[in-house]
């Protein structure tokens, strides 16, 4: 008699990582992780965006695989992620291993040991019936093995596509290349003492000197900020600005051609949610080149 397959482990994230691109990526690595091991995963903590993505828009708990729930409150999401975290305090103090829970903490300095690749930490979780998970990555150990899953889970609900969809044909219709531009300044002011704050100015020569990679070509930009932004026009093809609607500006970015913008997880999942090369600003002094535009993912 045959046995019945064993199902992989149940996951749960705990507490809310950073802001929406931040825990974009977290929650891809946890979904990864299950449907590497044959799992689920439930995300209270993303109650905040899982009205705007089509995986979690009629789920308060954000599970994968997709579930349809009754209660579909954004408050309901925010009180099982309470509950959650209460549980995973108390289950920390108790006994860790109770009754086959495994609690992980990801550090970013120690994200290395949680990657899909490693053997030794599947093969922790394998004889885990649930585990809690929550934390930070450090994204450069990080790889998706089945990145359509994540692409479908995650992409845009219709009102956000449709309006995306009518901001890049309108973009498109005045250029033959369409670079998008990530300009964060609101709170890099103060981020790592201000080392990725970039005046306007700044991105308007990176702007400059991206078209100047496409010659007899018409370039043109979509600009998305998180501050009111004026760029001079008459030097480009066309100049569009993004609704405003973070979700929206998320997904006109993954809609373009190339992408520029400061390192930041919001401009990087546009990269890979779109497959987009991207060009990361480090510095006010350096100048995009073609063979710096990178798919990291």
């Amino acid at each position: 008699m045959s046995s019945a397959r064993k199902k992989g482990p149940r996951f749960v994230v705990t507490g809310k990582a950073g802001q929406l691109g931040n825990r974009l990526f977290f929650f891809s690595y946890v979904l990864s992780l299950a449907a590497k091991l044959g799992g689920t995963v439930a995300n209270p903590g993303f109650a905040d965006f899982a009205a705007h993505f089509e995986g979690t828009s009629r789920d308060f708990l954000s599970r994968w695989p997709a579930r349809v729930s009754m209660l579909r409150a954004r408050w309901l999401g925010e009180m099982a992620c309470r509950i959650v975290n209460f549980a995973v305090r108390l289950a920390t103090r108790v006994c860790p291993s109770f009754f086959g829970i495994k609690i992980l903490v990801v550090r970013e300095d120690r994200s290395a040991d949680f990657r899909l690749d490693h053997p030794e930490f599947l093969h922790s979780l394998r004889d885990a019936r649930t585990v809690f998970i929550g934390g930070w990555l450090e994204l450069k150990h990080l790889r998706f093995e089945q990145p359509e899953i994540l692409r479908a889970h995650f992409a845009p609900v219709e009102r956000h596509r449709d309006a995306v969809a009518r901001l890049i044909s309108d973009a498109r219709a005045k250029c033959d290349v369409l670079i998008g531009v990530h300009i964060r300044q609101g709170d890099y002011a103060g981020f790592l003492d201000g080392r990725y704050f970039f005046p306007t100015a700044i991105y308007v020569r990176a702007m400059h000197a991206a078209a100047a990679l496409f010659p007899g070509r018409r370039v043109g930009f979509l600009v998305c900020s998180d501050q009111p932004q004026q760029i001079p026009e008459p030097a480009f093809a066309c100049v569009a600005s993004g609704t405003g609607d973070v979700i929206e500006d998320l997904h006109a970015l993954a809609k373009c051609d190339w992408l520029i913008g400061p390192p930041s997880t919001f401009s990087l999942w546009a990269s890979f949610f779109g497959k987009v090369p991207l060009w990361e600003m480090h510095d006010a002094t350096s100048a995009p080149q073609l063979a710096e535009f990178l798919l990291r993912f």
